[in-house]
């Protein structure tokens, strides 16, 4: 017997940043939708933004003078990012930070965030929020990115969704493996 393959639909959104506390400031932006189409941007540091962690930047492996050099504004950034997005949720599956980079970069560029950024673990279920940790902390190891991109990152985390609906669909769900399992918002 073979198990389907069953996209999920899903939007996923992942930030990197200059660091880990709350002086910290987003340094790139990706978003990979349902459909496949994605995005991604450097951003530009605004005045005010001043703490860089050398930890954070062999990490993510972004140089500050690359974001200086090739950033795109925090302005065009958020524009962007509610053209694409203006009719989808985005899921985070680490929400508390990347939300909370994501209103320092619409704050820093005075537009309104008209894009919902929610965490994952807000489309599962109890049972599936027990198996998630476990298959997140697999499919992190498995696709251990380095440097941590955020394109790469978010297209792991959406992999991995796909696959982890695909197991738990032919685990014992009853939804048909047919058809796409839908998010809705």
């Amino acid at each position: 017997m073979s198990i389907s393959t069953v996209p999920f639909d899903a939007n996923v959104i992942d930030i990197t940043a200059s660091g880990t506390g709350r002086e910290s400031f987003p340094v790139e932006v990706a978003i990979v939708l349902a459909s496949g189409q994605h995005y991604e941007a450097l951003i530009k540091p605004v005045e005010g933004w001043n703490v860089w962690s050398k930890q954070a930047e062999r990490l993510h492996g972004i140089p500050l003078q690359r974001l200086e050099q090739f950033g795109k504004s925090v302005e065009q950034v958020c524009n962007d990012i509610n053209r694409l997005c203006e009719q989808y949720t985005v899921y985070s599956d680490c929400w508390v930070m990347d939300n909370y980079w994501l209103d320092k970069l619409y704050f820093a560029a005075g537009i309104e965030k008209t894009i919902r950024c929610s965490p994952i673990e807000a489309i599962l279920d109890d049972e599936q929020l027990v198996t998630w940790k476990d298959k997140k902390l697999f499919i992190d190891e498995l696709f251990d990115h380095h440097p941590y991109r955020a394109l790469d990152q978010a297209n792991t985390v959406k992999m991995g969704l796909n696959i982890f609906f695909s197991e738990y669909i032919y685990e014992g769900s009853s939804a048909n493996c047919d058809e796409p399992i839908m998010a809705t918002a």
